[in-house]
């Protein structure tokens, strides 16, 4: 029932009472923010914590103002886990300022470091994220006498920077050599001179019955090469023996042929001439 009054009596506190103490008082109370990251990314969240050490001093509240930049925007406030558990005003955004309080309702706390609460800003351009406390409208209340013991605070800083723009370069296609088709000479067939039959004329003394002999020519034909190209290439045509040309008498057969030849023709013409003579006899 006494802690009740005495909350009571804080809450009054802040409404009635100047900011200040009228009389000195032990200040141990030490109010810190703090950033999980020096860095963050425009367009990302800010998260700070904000702590009380009281310094051996049981502590039953605190009423706190924040100045944040203006590169930063209020999101929201955090009290889970908080050694004030119950909330006296809510937060309140005025301009770039932020204010709020909070007071331990069932008991007050006595420790080294407490969690007050977590407050989400988000960066909103890239800069400086500064979040400072302002000492002149912030307060720390010892459970004792209610007296106000905030001896120092500890700002937060950020830096801000602008989101990475990522290009996304189209690689130029490189142009493909298409294979060219190469037309080798074909081989060439060399021309190999091909047989030429040609016809060669032999006169050949036949003996007849009859008393004149009448010479004949008979066609002897003959194989002699030409220089004619043939359409077959590399064809070897070895010239076939002709069997007339085989049979041609020598020159000593055609001597005696010739010498018998001239016997017939003188018996012939001894013959007409008996048969002459004779057919003169008789008609006389």
């Amino acid at each position: 029932m006494m802690h009740k009054s005495l909350i009571a009596l804080f809450i009054a506190s802040f409404m009635l009472w100047p900011l200040g103490d009228a009389q000195a008082a032990d200040k141990t109370a030490i109010l810190k923010l703090s950033v999980p990251t020096s860095t963050v990314t425009q367009g990302n969240q800010v998260t700070v914590s904000l702590s009380l050490l009281p310094g051996g001093q049981a502590v039953i509240g605190t009423q706190v103002t924040l100045y944040f930049s203006s590169t930063l925007t209020y999101q929201s406030f955090d009290g889970a886990g908080s050694i004030f558990d119950t909330e006296i005003d809510v937060p309140t955004v005025n301009g770039n300022t932020l204010s709020f309080s909070r007071v331990a309702m069932n008991t007050s706390y006595v420790g080294t470091e407490g969690l007050i609460g977590k407050i989400t800003f988000v960066a909103n351009e890239p800069g400086a994220g500064d979040i400072t406390i302002q000492e002149a409208t912030t307060q720390v209340k010892a459970d004792s006498d209610l007296t106000n013991i905030l001896q120092s605070t500890q700002s937060a800083h950020t830096t801000i920077s602008a989101p990475t723009v990522t290009t996304t370069v189209t690689p130029t296609p490189t142009p493909t050599a298409t294979p060219t088709a190469s037309i080798s000479p074909a081989a060439t067939s060399t021309p190999k001179a091909s047989p030429k039959a040609t016809t060669t004329s032999q006169i050949v003394v036949a003996v007849t019955a009859s008393s004149k002999a009448t010479p004949s020519e008979t066609p002897l034909t003959t194989t002699t090469p030409s220089t004619e190209s043939s359409p077959e290439a590399l064809i070897d045509i070895t010239p076939t023996p002709n069997p007339i040309q085989s049979s041609v008498p020598t020159s000593a057969e055609r001597s005696r042929a010739r010498s018998f030849a001239i016997a017939l023709v003188v018996l012939g013409a001894c013959g007409t001439i008996v048969s002459l003579l004779y057919l003169r006899g008789s008609h006389v």
